[in-house]
């Protein structure tokens, strides 16, 4: 099981996404974990892998409401809606 740490920073019309992913149980850095982050009304999908230590990037990415979902024979997969707006900025 997965779990994501994310950050979100906005500026204009788009935004950047970055996050990492760890094991639930071990805690451990979850490395080669597919990455996708999906907005349905836009037709727009990103994919990208998370390196050695669970992190990933998303950048110049239009604001709205994406899915974002991993896939792993690894783990289980994760799924978490977000909400990129203009000028937004997470911890």
């Amino acid at each position: 099981m997965l779990f994501a740490f994310l950050s979100i920073s906005s500026f204009s019309q788009t935004a950047s996404l970055k996050g990492r992913l760890v094991s639930k149980k071990s805690k451990e850095a979850a490395a080669g974990v597919l990455v996708k982050l999906n907005n349905e009304k836009k037709d727009k999908t990103l994919t990208t892998i998370s390196d050695n230590d669970g992190n990933f990037l998303f950048r110049n990415i239009p604001a709205g409401e994406y899915k974002l979902k991993t896939k792993s024979a690894s783990y289980n997969e994760y799924e978490k809606n977000i909400d990129l707006n203009d000028n937004q900025l997470l911890p």
